[in-house]
């Protein structure tokens, strides 16, 4: 993975050693500010390694403690626009998310944030998720729906069908 990122020109700020622990699932950066979801497969030694290297590009680490049901972060916030984030406020706790616009939803076996953001008001949505296309239909943005039927077998949704290295909001 590294070989391939830094063929696209991403360079490598650091790596994470044993015992610590990142999945790129657990880790969402917006603006300067970095969320990490401590999890099962994000520990507190990789965080604390992953936030070292973040501070020292500039990014205000915000750590979300996930319960064991929860896969990644993904699964209960993702951006809608930089200011505002769909999040699942039944496992979020919502002073770790002050400064944003909170577009509420519950965590549940057919709910979820886990969408993908292309910029403009624009998103990506299993078509099963209901209770995240009426919030975000409320929200009056553009809603595109994709059948992930399969994939979510797997406890997957959207945003694991991709990798944003890099998020540009117009």
């Amino acid at each position: 993975m590294a070989t391939n990122l830094d063929g696209i020109g991403e360079r490598c700020v650091g790596k994470i050693d044993y015992p610590g622990t990142v999945d790129g699932g657990d880790v969402l950066l917006l603006g300067q500010i970095a969320f990490v979801g401590l999890s099962k497969r994000t520990n507190a030694e990789g965080c604390r390694q992953l936030s070292h290297y973040l501070e020292k590009m500039g990014y205000e680490i915000r750590r979300i403690y996930l319960p064991d049901s929860i896969l990644h972060l993904d699964k209960v916030v993702m951006p809608v626009y930089p200011e505002k984030l769909l999040v699942c406020t039944n496992i979020v706790p919502l002073d770790v998310l002050y400064g944003f616009d909170i577009v509420a939803i519950n965590y549940n076996e057919n709910s979820s944030a886990n969408i993908i953001c292309l910029g403009d008001g624009v998103l990506i949505v299993g078509d099963t998720n209901r209770e995240a296309i009426d919030a975000l239909d409320s929200q009056e943005l553009k809603i595109n729906l994709i059948d992930i039927s399969e994939f979510v077998k797997g406890a997957g949704g959207p945003n694991c069908l991709i990798m944003p290295v890099e998020r540009e909001f117009t």
